[in-house]
Formats: C-alpha cells, sequence, structure tokens
C-alpha cells in the first residue's frame, strides 16, 4: 500500500527541547505543507505536536532511494541558518504511522558544517503491521560559512521484518531501536529500587517498634495513675505528663477551617489523579509510549475532572464538622469551600501556564498551545470541573453529620508550652520528614527527570508503582511519628502541622529539580528554563497537596486511636 508519511515538522535545538519551531524554518525543500488529518488532535497539541504532510513518500514493504525534491540552491544567508541549526545540535522528528523517528540536521567535525541530506528509513514491520524503525545518514553535504552551495535532498527507504514483536508492544520495541528502551539499564533499576525499598522497610520497622513500645508504655503509665487516682492515693513520682494532657484540646479546629479543609480535599484530588494514572497503566487502560504521546496529559486532565466531586466532598464535609465543633454561630458557608476547592490548584496553574504560554508565543514555538486547545481545557473548568466540585461539596455537606472526636472539646483553651526544643519545632519536624521519603524516591525521580527533558522515553511504569506506594507509606508513618512527638510536649495544634509535615517533600522535590537543571540536565534559554522551571513547581505543588493531605489522614486516624483506646473522656 501506498502511504505518505505524517510529519511533525518540528526542529529544536538539543539543550532547548520547548524551543521546537516548525520544520520550514530551516531551507529544506520548497514543499506545500498541508495540514494532516490527526484524530488525536488535541492530544498531540499538548506536548507541541503539530501533524503535517511532508515531502516524503514511503511504499509499504517497497525498498526504495527518491530524491525529496529538486536541487535546492542555498543562498549565503540560508547557508548561515543551517549552521546555526548544526552549532545548536538541532534535531527534528518524522512521524511514520504513529511512530516518532528522529534526527539531526547536521553534525561539526573539525570546525567544518555537515548537513545531512542523505537519510536513510529504516523500517521493521511484522506482517501488515509497521512496529518500529529508526533513521540512519548517507553521504552529508560540507557547508561553509557566508558561502552559497547546491544541496540535493535524497531520502532511503530500507524494510524488515520481525515476527517476534507483537504490534501491540511496538512501543518498547521501537523505544529500543531508537536507542533509549528499557533493556540491561532495567534489571539494574529493579534491582536499586528494591535495596532502597527493603531498606525504607527495615528503617521503618525499627522505628514502628520503637512507636508502638512508646505508646504501650504511655497507656499502662496513664492507667496506673487512674488506678491511683480512684484509691485516692498520692505518689509525686508518678509522672502524668505527656499527650494525654491535651485530651480536651487535641480535637479543637484550626484556625482557617475553611482554606484547611479545601488543602485536604484538593489533595485528595491529587491522590486519585496520581494514583489513578499508575494505575490504568499498570491494566493496561492507557498506553504512554512514543507511539502516543500526550496520553498522559489527557489521562491526567479526566482524572482531574473526575476527581473534583470527591475533592468537594472531602473538603466540605470536613469543613462542616470541624464547623460544628469551633462554637461558631455563623451559617456554614460550604458553597464559599467548595469554590475555594476548585481554585486551590487549577487557578495558580493556569497563572503559570499563562506565562510559559505566553513566552512560548514570543518565540514562536510550537510548545505554545493553540487558541482551540485552551478554550477548550478553560471550558472544561468552568462547565465540568467547577459544577461537579459545587455538587460534591454539597453532598459532603449533607453528610457530615457530626465528627467522631473520642473526646470532648473544652470551652477554654489549655496554654501552650511556652519553650518547645528546637527538634520539635517546626522547621526541624519539616526537615526530616521531607528528606527521608525524598531519599525513599530519588533513583526513581531521576530515572523520570532524564526520561522528561532529556528526550528519552519512560517504561519502567513497575517500578514506579512500587516506588509510588513506598512514598505514601514513608510520608504516613513519619507524620504519625511526629505528630506523636508533637504532642508529647502537650502541643495540641496538629491540623496544620501535619498537613506541612507531610507535604514538605514537595519542597524537596523542587530543590532536586533546580540541582537536575543546573548540574544533571543540559538545558538552557529563557523559553526552556520558564518552561522546565514553572511545570516542575506546579508538579512539586501538587505533590505537596497530595502528601500533605495523605499525612493529615494518617496522623488524625493515628491520634483518634489513642485517644479513644485511653478512654479519656
Amino acid at each position: 500500500t501506498h502511504q505518505r508519511i505524517n510529519t511533525l515538522l518540528k526542529v529544536w535545538p538539543n539543550a532547548e527541547p520547548a524551543r521546537s519551531r516548525p520544520y520550514e524554518t530551516l531551507p529544506y525543500c520548497k514543499y506545500h505543507h498541508k495540514k494532516a488529518k490527526d484524530p488525536s488532535q488535541f492530544q498531540h497539541s499538548l506536548v507541541g505536536d503539530r501533524l503535517k504532510n511532508s515531502e516524503y513518500e514511503i511504499k509499504f514493504e517497497h525498498h526504495s532511494v527518491t530524491s525529496a525534491c529538486d536541487e535546492v540552491k542555498l543562498g549565503a544567508d540560508e547557508v548561515n541558518q543551517f549552521i546555526k541549526a548544526i552549532s545548536e545540535d538541532t534535531r527534528g522528528e518524522f512521524f511514520v504511522d504513529g511512530l516518532p523517528l528522529q534526527f539531526y540536521v547536521g553534525y561539526t567535525y573539525s570546525k567544518e558544517y555537515f548537513l545531512l541530506s542523505h537519510i536513510h528509513f529504516n523500517l521493521v514491520r511484522n506482517g501488515a503491521y509497521l512496529i518500529g524503525g529508526n533513521i540512519t545518514y548517507g553521504e552529508p553535504t560540507t557547508l561553509v560559512k557566508n558561502e552559497p552551495v547546491t544541496v540535493k535532498y535524497y531520502y532511503t527507504v530500507n524494510w524488515s521484518e520481525d515476527k517476534s514483536v507483537e504490534p501491540f508492544n511496538r512501543a518498547n520495541y521501537h523505544a529500543r531501536l531508537q536507542g533509549n528502551g528499557p533493556g540491561l539499564v532495567e534489571q539494574a533499576h529493579w534491582l536499586n529500587i528494591i535495596n532502597s525499598f527493603l531498606l525504607v522497610v527495615l528503617f521503618l520497622a525499627g522505628f514502628a517498634f520503637i512507636l508502638m513500645r512508646t505508646v504501650r508504655n504511655d497507656f499502662t503509665r496513664y492507667m496506673k495513675l487512674d488506678e491511683m487516682l480512684l484509691e485516692e492515693s498520692e505518689n509525686d513520682e508518678l509522672d502524668d505528663s505527656g499527650w494525654k494532657q491535651v485530651h480536651g484540646d487535641v480535637f479543637r479546629p484550626p484556625k482557617h477551617i475553611m482554606l484547611f479543609s479545601a488543602f485536604v480535599g484538593t489533595g485528595v484530588q491529587m491522590i486519585i489523579v496520581f494514583s489513578g494514572i499508575i494505575v490504568s497503566v499498570l491494566l493496561g487502560l492507557l498506553h504512554p509510549g512514543v507511539d502516543n504521546r500526550g496520553s498522559v496529559y489527557v489521562a491526567a486532565i479526566t482524572l482531574y475532572t473526575l476527581a473534583a466531586g470527591f475533592a468537594g466532598y472531602v473538603s466540605c464535609r470536613l469543613y462542616t464538622q470541624l464547623y460544628k465543633v469551633s462554637n461558631n454561630h455563623q451559617p456554614i458557608q460550604w458553597s464559599k469551600c467548595a469554590i475555594l476547592t476548585s481554585g486551590l490548584f487549577a487557578l495558580p496553574f493556569l497563572c503559570t501556564f499563562a506565562v510559559i504560554n505566553s513566552v512560548a508565543i514570543a518565540y514562536s514555538a510550537t510548545s505554545a498551545l493553540p487558541f482551540l486547545t485552551i478554550f477548550y481545557v478553560i471550558l472544561l473548568f468552568f462547565c465540568v470541573i467547577f459544577p461537579v466540585t459545587i455538587i460534591g461539596g454539597g453532598l459532603g455537606n449533607h453528610h457530615a453529620g457530626n465528627p467522631d472526636f473520642p473526646c470532648k472539646v473544652t470551652h477554654v483553651p489549655r496554654a501552650l508550652p511556652v519553650e518547645v526544643p528546637w527538634y520539635h519545632q517546626a522547621p526541624c519536624h519539616m526537615a526530616v520528614a521531607g528528606f527521608l521519603p525524598f531519599t525513599a524516591i530519588y533513583i526513581e525521580l531521576h530515572t523520570i527527570f532524564h526520561a522528561i527533558w532529556g528526550h528519552q522515553v519512560y517504561t519502567l511504569f513497575g517500578i514506579l508503582a512500587l516506588a509510588f506506594l513506598m512514598l505514601l507509606i514513608v510520608v504516613s508513618f513519619m507524620t504519625i511519628l511526629l505528630i506523636y512527638c508533637y504532642l508529647s510536649t502537650e502541643s495540641y495544634n496538629w491540623w496544620w502541622r501535619s498537613l506541612f509535615t507531610g507535604g514538605s517533600s514537595g519542597l524537596f522535590i523542587y530543590a532536586y529539580a533546580v540541582f537536575f537543571y543546573m548540574y544533571r540536565a543540559q538545558m538552557k534559554g529563557l523559553l526552556q528554563g520558564t518552561m522546565y522551571f514553572g511545570y516542575m513547581l506546579m508538579l512539586s505543588y501538587a505533590f505537596s497537596l497530595m502528601l500533605g493531605a495523605v499525612g493529615y489522614l494518617a496522623s488524625g486516624k493515628f491520634i483518634r486511636f489513642i485517644y479513644r483506646s485511653i478512654k479519656s473522656d
């Protein structure tokens, strides 16, 4: 069958992939690049892909050597344009049956510039299905600065067959042909992540044993105290200090109840989004890869939309429960809480995106989203996400009921300790709670950063699922441990602290993003820097919201358990 290649007609400097521009901005063949039919236009536009028909044609199973166009006479300015692109290590990308094939514009050797004007398409099929390919090069054309030259563009098509690869698994096979697929590196990676997992499990098991033993001793001490009080005995040596002393204040609602509830609800929404993406990939419902770029972004938008109702429900239910305990006689404003929840992540993200997209437009980069795509996303927010959040908030308010606190809240707040040791203060707790979870996922984070920002394909989703589970477990336990230590100082304002303690890992993730940009990645330029730091800031913020909610939910369950166990009331 005769097939015309759909090409992205996109080229970009190797160190600035965000500064991608249309293929025709370089003086290749004077071909009229018509827009190609793209059933996944919205998905492709999210990653800056614009499909157009090219001057390259392919016949299935037909080997050929063909001229892409007549001889092209390049003037001095056009030669200098190519030389600049080559000095920036510019690469481009073709799409053949949905598979991207990357190529280089040229290369330098001994201070000479060579234009890769002869391209070999090496394509692999299984029966009637294209399963992979790559691009190699023939004799280059030498370019000299300020000197016109005549260039003849050729392309060769070579076919081979491999029946060992099923068409549905072509993404990994194609990635290997491109030189960045899984292999022995995957085995070593599994070993590293399992070693990290075992170390973290042993570390947590040790701390869990110490915590359980300490709590058990507290229970025994408080029970002895109760028995002696019943016998009306006095014992000056008996120590009644500790977390039991704040039983009348530990469930006192925090300040800024609405904002706190919105943070928790949005964090639950992020839990659904991140875990939903990973589970969808593991179940085969989502197929991210070289032949399905942008699918993760579409999945994230879809899950964020579907989870909006849960965010509204959780935030407004928590808000209503805490508001009832706060003895505030004003009407419950659950609708404002739902509105705040809907915009707590969306508005900062839209503002960040507006800045990044404006810079991309100024650079005429294909990474700038088209107006129609932006319109669809805004329409989705106001017509679906916002109403669904309000509906979820209404249901949460309706089903709130009374909170199941095991202890009554006293009318007069207990005085907080005047002096708290430095190791029990918020900055120290946040540093400890953020660092340990970060070390648990560091290896996987390093791999993901290289995949996202280093022209590589990420396929190790089994390892990612294990690292994600490990992250949630470590954050839960560390928050419980540190909140217990905080309550032991007879301080009771644990609500916001649990949120910040759990979410502090997001700060470490962003700090690593800065380190990665400066010392690991080969990126530069205003647009690339704006896009990198802007989107990494939003990703770190999303992780902080998610892990903050995890920390609050875990420590909240623990606090209810210990106070219910001693029956303080």
